[in-house]
């Protein structure tokens, strides 16, 4: 069974770790997200593995949207230490990575 065939699903956690933090930013970062989150949920959860990544590494991560022109901008505007970074988060959807690599995207019990 391919996850195709199962259904995307999120990871629950971070997902209700990741809404609850940018919550605290202006509303319309929330909404931004939420609405990739209904379009596209697979880039949306990539964004949020992302930002569990970072704050796992100790970095403060920020929204970067560009909220009144609407220009392109990086996901994300971080800072570590002295280092502040900017974030854009490409997702590779499953289908792309399984087809392209030929590996299943769910774990099986042999090598792969």
């Amino acid at each position: 069974m391919t996850r195709t065939e199962i259904g995307f699903r999120p990871d629950t956690r971070v997902l209700d770790k990741f809404i609850r933090w940018i919550e605290q930013f202006d509303q319309r970062h929330a909404r931004m997200w939420a609405r990739l989150y209904k379009a596209d949920p697979e880039a949306a959860m990539c964004e949020a593995m992302y930002w569990g990544v970072l704050t796992d590494c100790g970095v403060e991560v920020k929204p970067n949207a560009d909220l009144d022109t609407r220009q392109a901008a990086p996901d994300f505007v971080c800072q570590k230490d002295d280092h502040k970074f900017y974030v854009e988060v490409t997702c590779i959807r499953i289908d792309t990575a399984t087809e392209h690599s030929s590996l299943d995207d769910l774990p099986t019990d042999g090598a792969g």
